[in-house]
């Protein structure tokens, strides 16, 4: 969890200082649920989100340097530059990516676990989701399907009342999420958000019924976000009371506490292994700075145009098109 954290916490204060650009969901708070979830999962598990993938990535075990450097936008990043903070993807480890749109990744994590049970493969798909998105359509239509169609679906919501800035109650006449599942003929599970154990159990519960029940399942999992939700709010995340509520339950100190107490980890250990992983990320930053930029060239590769001709297409003011195959920019389109 402390890998997660600290990755998170580098990434945001480069955010600050520009280095990394565009949009920045941190996973701050959410480590119980990215570690405790993903590891209720087998390696041959898919996973998709909207926002945070690359907390996820990094919990599944992508490498520091080439994550770190995706969200500088460097060639030597996970999907070459091109994905950023927003759309990060760790093919290595099934992790399918963030999609910048709330909810629209859900019937995208649907037809995989569609593809996993059509093709007879004991794989779950799971799809993280923050409780913003229950109020989406996609995820009645997602998990109606599932429900119809048997699928090994798990849908994880981290659910910290506000949606984003908005109270549950907002947006919903039904503000429950495990009423919303139900009705859908789905199961419903919840667990604490903030603590790892609990989190793991409920999830490999989850897990257990898509994979050997062959049906989807809904966690929700309540917990609170600290301090911002998004680097392109820097206002907290809640009042100062609840900040205050929050550092007592944050699921890093609480977790590595209870480990001191039961025995399992020694203070010293516990420094050693956060000075570890602080170096750690620092390596990733060092290398992901050296990582060249894509070259400019390079800006409509993996792109495609009618008949599936790899080429440019450029519009003008007055509709025109103009497309070519082999150069690498539109010619200046008068109109």
């Amino acid at each position: 969890m402390f890998l997660v954290r600290r990755f998170d916490e580098r990434a945001g204060e480069l955010h600050g200082s520009g280095q990394i650009g565009g949009f920045l969901h941190l996973a701050i708070g959410e480590e119980a649920l990215v570690v405790g979830a993903t590891r209720a999962l087998e390696d041959r598990d898919w996973v998709l989100s909207s926002w945070r993938s690359h907390a996820l990535a990094v919990a599944r075990g992508a490498d520091l340097g080439r994550s770190m450097a995706e969200l500088f936008g460097r060639a030597g990043g996970l999907n070459g530059g091109r994905g950023g903070a927003m759309h990060l993807a760790a093919p290595e480890q099934r992790v399918l990516g963030g999609f910048g749109l709330v909810g629209v990744h859900l019937p995208v994590a649907a037809g995989v676990a569609l593809a996993s049970s059509y093709q007879g493969r004991a794989e779950v798909t799971m799809a993280f989701l923050g409780d913003g998105a229950a109020s989406n359509g996609t995820l009645a239509e997602s998990i109606d399907l599932a429900a119809i169609w048997h699928l090994p679906l798990v849908l994880v919501v981290a659910h910290d009342r506000r949606g984003h800035g908005s109270a549950e109650d907002a947006d919903a006449a039904v503000a429950s999420l495990a009423r919303k599942a139900e009705g859908h003929g789905v199961k419903a599970l919840t667990c604490d958000g903030m603590d790892i154990l609990d989190v793991h159990a409920v999830c490999s519960d989850a897990v257990r019924i898509a994979r050997t029940e062959r049906r989807p399942a809904l966690v929700q999992a309540i917990l609170q976000r600290a301090p911002t939700p998004t680097m392109a709010d820097p206002k907290p995340a809640g009042s100062k009371e609840e900040l205050e509520a929050w550092k007592a339950r944050d699921p890093l100190a609480v977790f590595g506490d209870r480990l001191v107490e039961v025995g399992l980890l020694e203070t010293a250990d516990r420094a050693r292994m956060q000075m570890t992983v602080n170096a750690a990320i620092e390596q990733a930053i060092s290398a992901a700075g050296r990582s060249p930029h894509p070259e400019p060239g390079s800006l409509y590769d993996h792109l495609t145009i009618a008949e599936s001709l790899p080429g440019w297409l450029a519009i003008d003011a007055r509709g025109r098109a103009t497309r070519g195959e082999t150069e690498p920019f539109p010619r200046e389109v008068q109109p």
